[in-house]
């Protein structure tokens, strides 16, 4: 089994491997293979990045994200033009039925709600066309799937 520094050490690795991840902006502690990851990173893409880094790592039980998103000006985004953007996400994507989905914006946060059939969706292609929306924070889910 490893020890926490053990874990600490390859989860800071991890994230400095990892291309789409400014890990010196991340601070990482360990705690009985839960890992905490603190500070701040430009840009939501990157939080999750930071998150799937750690949870690569062998060892990890679990990750407490304590990560903000301090978002340059220019990336900063209006609800309104968020919800444009997972539209047209949402209309790109040939998996997902017309108008099956809702889409509510608030304060950045986008929440996708409706019935997809699973047969079509595998319950994953809704949250992930959307999942890019740049500025966006990290999607909330309330699709349900139905059975065919």
């Amino acid at each position: 089994m490893q020890t926490d520094r053990q874990i600490r050490q390859d989860v800071l690795d991890e994230l400095k491997w990892d291309p789409s991840v400014h890990a010196d902006a991340i601070a990482v502690g360990a705690n009985n293979g839960i890992v905490v990851l603190s500070g701040h990173v430009p840009s939501f893409a990157q939080k999750r990045a930071a998150e799937q880094a750690a949870q690569r790592v062998a060892g990890v039980r679990g990750v407490v994200m304590e990560l903000g998103v301090s978002l340059p000006g220019s990336s900063v985004r209006e609800d309104e033009d968020l919800a444009q953007a997972a539209m047209h996400a949402l209309d790109w994507n040939a998996i997902v039925p017309k108008d099956a989905v809702r889409i509510v914006v608030n304060n950045g946060w986008i929440t996708l709600g409706g019935e997809v059939d699973r047969a079509r969706s595998s319950g994953t292609s809704t949250p992930r066309c959307t999942a890019r929306c740049r500025s966006m924070r990290t999607p909330s889910r309330s699709t349900s799937t139905a059975a065919p």
